[in-house]
C-alpha cells in the first residue's frame, strides 16, 4: 500500500503565519504611502495659493483677502476640516474677495480646506491658526509674531482630518505666510 503524501498541520500553520505577516507589512506600507500622498496634496495646495497670492499682488498692488472665517471648499455639515475630497468652489469666500478673483483652482477635488487672509502693514500678529486649541502653535511651539511691518502680508492655512476620526485635536494643518518661505505642519498625517 502506498503512503499518502500531504501537508502536516504544522506546515499549514507556518504558511498561514507567513501570509499574515506579509499582509500586515503590506497594509502598513500602504497606509504610509497614502499618508505621504495626502500630505503632498496639502503642501501643493498651500504652495499653489502662495504663488497665486504673489501674482495677485504683482497685478493689483495688494493681496487677495479670501478670509479666515471660512474654510474653502466647505464641508456642508460644518465649517470643519475634511476627511474626504470635496470639489473646489471658486465662489467660496470668508473675506472681501473670492477664490475666482485670486485665480487659484486645484486640479480636482481636495481633502484640505484652505483659508488665506490679507493683512495690513501694521498687523503684528499671526491670524489664529485653525487647530484644536485655536491658538498660534505648531506642534506645541508658539509661532513668533512678525512684529511691526512696513508692508502688507498674507497668511495661508490648509487643514484636514486626514485620519478621518473627526477628532479636532488631531487635524493636520499646513501654514505659511508671505514673510518667509517656511511651511509649518501641525500634526502631520493625523
Amino acid at each position: 500500500m502506498k503512503a499518502r503524501r500531504g501537508f502536516t498541520l504544522i506546515e499549514l500553520m507556518i504558511v498561514v503565519a507567513i501570509i499574515g505577516i506579509l499582509s500586515m507589512l503590506s497594509i502598513t506600507g500602504y497606509k504610509t504611502v497614502m499618508s505621504k500622498s495626502r500630505m503632498a496634496e496639502g503642501h501643493n495646495v498651500v504652495s499653489g495659493v502662495k504663488i497665486a497670492q504673489d501674482q495677485y499682488f504683482a497685478e493689483t498692488g495688494r493681496y487677495a483677502n479670501i478670509g479666515w472665517a471660512k474654510i474653502c471648499p466647505q464641508d456642508v455639515a460644518a465649517n470643519a476640516p475634511k476627511s474626504k475630497p470635496y470639489g473646489w468652489n471658486p465662489g467660496c469666500s470668508g473675506g472681501t474677495s473670492t477664490w475666482a478673483s485670486l485665480a487659484y483652482s486645484p486640479d480636482g477635488a481636495i481633502r484640505f480646506g484652505v483659508m488665506t487672509q490679507a493683512l495690513p502693514a501694521a498687523t503684528v500678529t499671526h491670524p489664529v491658526i485653525p487647530n484644536a486649541a485655536n491658538n498660534n502653535t505648531i506642534n506645541g511651539a508658539l509661532l513668533t509674531d512678525p512684529g511691526t511691518l512696513a508692508k502688507p502680508w498674507y497668511a495661508i492655512a490648509a487643514t484636514s482630518d486626514l485620519d478621518g476620526d473627526g477628532d479636532a485635536a488631531s487635524y493636520t494643518t499646513i501654514y505659511t505666510t508671505s514673510l518667509n518661505t517656511q511651511i509649518w505642519v501641525d500634526k502631520e498625517g493625523e
